[in-house]
């Protein structure tokens, strides 16, 4: 996970064909990120950022792309 996470840039401009960087997604992760963790900070209750992460768990319920 911890390579995944490093190489994510990596991974989008793979997906992109070389066609462009991943700059603007991660940015874009940042901000709402960030964003979320600042309204918690500022005790705003419920602040939810859904996430989604590969699991056997629900393996036969969700489809993954590998990259």
């Amino acid at each position: 996970m911890v390579k995944r996470i490093q190489f994510g840039g990596d991974e989008v401009v793979k997906a992109k064909d070389g066609a462009g960087s991943a700059t603007l997604s991660m940015a874009w992760a940042a901000a709402k990120f960030t964003d979320a963790v600042l309204r918690a900070m500022n005790d705003e209750s419920g602040v939810i950022i859904p996430t989604f992460v590969q699991s056997d768990l629900y393996a036969d319920k969700v489809r993954f792309l590998q990259l």
